[in-house]
């Protein structure tokens, strides 16, 4: 007797997509090690840990929306958080921003 398809994407051995594998290159490891280095500053400023966990948790494709949920803010809040944190990055680091934009 033959096996029933439970549902249609089946009968076409259809398959979810696997996303490239990421294979760094030296360069990569540099940057990894600065944006580091970066992200320990801003966890030892005020609401440091919090800032590292919204940029941390966006970096991997987190919505907005479910970080508002998580802090129990609104989506702008969050955005807020996100925007004047890299800010603080971004004003801290300019120097070394601007030098591996320039490699």
């Amino acid at each position: 007797m033959p096996e029933h398809v439970r549902e249609a994407v089946e009968s076409f051995g259809w398959q979810a997509a696997r996303a490239a594998r990421f294979s760094p290159e030296p360069k990569d490891i540099d940057h990894y090690l600065d944006v580091l280095a970066w992200l320990s500053w801003l966890g030892r400023q005020n609401d440091g840990a919090r800032n590292v966990r919204i940029i941390t948790a966006r970096a991997f494709g987190t919505p907005t929306w479910k970080l508002a949920a998580k802090f129990g803010k609104h989506d702008e809040t969050i955005r807020r958080w996100e925007n004047a944190a890299i800010d603080d990055i971004v004003r801290q680091f300019h120097e070394e921003i601007v030098k591996i934009g320039m490699k």
